[in-house]
Protein backbone atom coordinates (compact mmCIF):
# COMPACT_ATOMS: atom_id res chain seq x y z
CA UNK A 1 0.00 0.00 0.00
CA UNK A 2 2.85 2.39 0.90
CA UNK A 3 4.17 2.16 -2.52
CA UNK A 4 1.27 2.80 -4.73
CA UNK A 5 0.99 5.86 -2.49
CA UNK A 6 4.56 7.50 -3.41
CA UNK A 7 4.19 6.29 -7.41
CA UNK A 8 0.26 8.35 -7.13
CA UNK A 9 2.35 11.00 -5.39
CA UNK A 10 5.19 10.75 -8.12
CA UNK A 11 3.17 11.17 -10.75
CA UNK A 12 1.18 13.94 -9.16
CA UNK A 13 4.56 16.15 -8.43
CA UNK A 14 5.27 15.87 -12.20
CA UNK A 15 2.34 16.33 -13.61
CA UNK A 16 1.26 19.47 -11.63
CA UNK A 17 3.68 22.05 -13.17
CA UNK A 18 2.31 20.85 -16.63
CA UNK A 19 -0.97 21.19 -15.24
CA UNK A 20 0.05 24.93 -13.94
CA UNK A 21 1.74 25.66 -17.44
CA UNK A 22 -1.65 25.13 -19.12
CA UNK A 23 -3.91 27.58 -17.03
CA UNK A 24 -1.53 30.30 -18.28
CA UNK A 25 -3.45 31.97 -21.31
CA UNK A 26 -1.48 34.20 -23.11
CA UNK A 27 -0.59 35.67 -26.84
CA UNK A 28 1.39 37.78 -28.68
CA UNK A 29 0.86 41.39 -30.21
CA UNK A 30 3.46 42.38 -33.40
CA UNK A 31 3.48 45.16 -35.30
CA UNK A 32 4.97 47.88 -36.64
CA UNK A 33 4.11 51.90 -37.72
CA UNK A 34 5.05 53.26 -40.52
CA UNK A 35 3.66 56.82 -42.43
CA UNK A 36 2.27 57.10 -45.58
CA UNK A 37 5.47 57.11 -47.12
CA UNK A 38 6.09 54.05 -45.49
CA UNK A 39 8.98 55.51 -43.35
CA UNK A 40 9.40 54.02 -39.59
CA UNK A 41 7.80 55.91 -37.14
CA UNK A 42 10.53 55.87 -34.67
CA UNK A 43 9.58 56.14 -30.78
CA UNK A 44 5.59 56.22 -31.37
CA UNK A 45 4.03 55.05 -28.14
CA UNK A 46 2.03 51.85 -28.49
CA UNK A 47 -0.68 50.82 -25.98
CA UNK A 48 -3.07 47.51 -25.70
CA UNK A 49 -5.45 47.70 -22.87
CA UNK A 50 -7.38 44.61 -21.95
CA UNK A 51 -11.37 45.58 -22.55
CA UNK A 52 -12.38 43.16 -19.85
CA UNK A 53 -10.09 44.60 -16.95
CA UNK A 54 -9.06 48.10 -18.58
CA UNK A 55 -5.37 46.80 -17.77
CA UNK A 56 -3.00 48.53 -20.55
CA UNK A 57 0.73 48.36 -21.27
CA UNK A 58 2.39 50.36 -23.47
CA UNK A 59 6.20 50.40 -25.25
CA UNK A 60 7.26 52.59 -27.45
CA UNK A 61 8.39 51.87 -30.73
CA UNK A 62 11.93 50.57 -31.83
CA UNK A 63 13.97 52.12 -34.49
CA UNK A 64 12.53 49.88 -37.74
CA UNK A 65 9.25 51.29 -35.92
CA UNK A 66 8.45 47.93 -34.45
CA UNK A 67 6.92 46.69 -31.63
CA UNK A 68 5.93 43.45 -29.88
CA UNK A 69 4.17 42.76 -26.64
CA UNK A 70 4.98 39.14 -26.25
CA UNK A 71 2.85 37.63 -23.18
CA UNK A 72 -0.38 38.85 -23.18
CA UNK A 73 -3.33 37.44 -21.55
CA UNK A 74 -6.30 36.54 -24.05
CA UNK A 75 -9.59 38.76 -24.77
CA UNK A 76 -10.44 41.39 -26.48
CA UNK A 77 -7.64 44.56 -26.45
CA UNK A 78 -7.86 48.15 -28.01
CA UNK A 79 -4.62 49.33 -29.67
CA UNK A 80 -4.00 52.97 -29.89
CA UNK A 81 -0.51 53.99 -31.35
CA UNK A 82 0.04 58.08 -30.50
CA UNK A 83 3.54 60.57 -31.37
CA UNK A 84 3.52 63.73 -31.48
CA UNK A 85 3.11 65.18 -34.79
CA UNK A 86 0.76 62.78 -35.80
CA UNK A 87 -2.82 61.59 -35.48
CA UNK A 88 -3.44 59.16 -33.05
CA UNK A 89 -4.78 55.95 -34.00
CA UNK A 90 -7.02 53.34 -32.40
CA UNK A 91 -7.65 49.64 -33.72
CA UNK A 92 -10.44 48.65 -31.47
CA UNK A 93 -11.31 44.95 -30.07
CA UNK A 94 -8.32 43.28 -31.52
CA UNK A 95 -8.80 39.76 -30.19
CA UNK A 96 -5.53 37.92 -29.04
CA UNK A 97 -6.27 33.71 -28.40
CA UNK A 98 -4.28 31.18 -26.37
CA UNK A 99 -0.87 31.08 -28.22
CA UNK A 100 -1.70 32.90 -30.90
CA UNK A 101 0.79 35.87 -32.60
CA UNK A 102 -1.36 38.78 -34.25
CA UNK A 103 0.94 40.32 -36.26
CA UNK A 104 -0.10 43.93 -37.29
CA UNK A 105 1.33 45.46 -40.64
CA UNK A 106 2.62 48.80 -40.75
CA UNK A 107 0.29 49.70 -43.20
CA UNK A 108 -2.44 48.45 -40.88
CA UNK A 109 -1.76 51.44 -39.10
CA UNK A 110 -1.04 53.88 -41.70
CA UNK A 111 -3.60 56.83 -40.23
CA UNK A 112 -0.86 57.32 -37.71
CA UNK A 113 1.27 58.58 -40.10
CA UNK A 114 -0.90 61.67 -40.75
CA UNK A 115 0.41 65.08 -40.02
CA UNK A 116 -1.59 67.70 -38.56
Amino acid sequence: MTKLHVVVLAVATLSGPTIAEAQALYGSLVGSVVDPGNAAVVGATVQATQTGTNQSRSIATNDAGGYSFPALTVGAYDVTISKEGFQTFTQKNLLLTINSVQRRRGCDYIAVGRRR
